[in-house]
């Protein structure tokens, strides 16, 4: 199999007084939201940072500073392999960061989506509280999963308790509000990218 590379760019804004806080599992957490990546295999398998905190190794203690921000290298193991993993947090103000990931297999692994995602705080959370750009979300209720397309000019915007999360990146944002018991979940899926 041909080697891959993932990469996601992701600006983070928030009008509120909170900050990105790292879990003890390696997930990045701003309030009651915890953002961790998820890989789907060939047969739609999903490893899920969030559901397997182990499968997430970043090497030594802390980060290295970088021109890009603070670097941190590891290694994500998903069901058929392990990809290079490196994790790029940099502050460009009192409430916005870029946060960079990028994900490497020199031999390939089947993968139909990688993400960077998070579950909803609440079971009925409400989706009138999410906006694309301006607009706010129209559920299409006859589906669990709808998909829409993010630019840097059109951020998704949520509004938690103490203010609103922007996350704005060049990629699909798929969200899910399944019945039942699960919560809903969003994740900004990774473009493919040539070497």
């Amino acid at each position: 199999m041909k080697k891959q590379i993932f990469l996601l760019g992701l600006f983070c804004s928030s009008l509120l007084f909170a900050e990105i806080v790292r879990t003890p599992e390696n997930l990045i957490r701003v309030e009651n939201l915890s953002f961790g990546l998820l890989h789907w295999d060939a047969k739609w398998r999903c490893t899920s940072q969030s559901y397997s905190p182990g499968s997430v190794v970043f090497a030594g203690e802390g980060a290295t500073s970088t021109k890009a921000g603070e670097r941190r290298d590891g290694t994500f193991q998903v069901i058929n392999g392990e990809f290079q993993l490196s994790e790029t947090i940099r502050r460009i103000s009192e409430n916005e960061w870029i946060i960079r990931y990028r994900l490497l297999s020199e031999t390939g692994i089947p993968t139909q989506s990688l993400a960077f995602g998070a579950k909803f705080p609440a079971k009925d959370f409400p989706l009138t509280s999410c906006r694309i750009g301006e607009t706010p979300i129209k559920w299409n209720s006859a589906r669990t999963q709808n998909t829409y397309r993010l630019t840097p000019n059109r951020p998704f915007r949520i509004t938690l308790g103490n203010g609103i999360l922007e996350l704005s990146a060049d990629a699909s944002l798929v969200i899910r509000y399944p019945e039942g018991k699960e919560f809903p979940s969003f994740r900004l899926e990774f473009p493919r990218s040539s070497d």
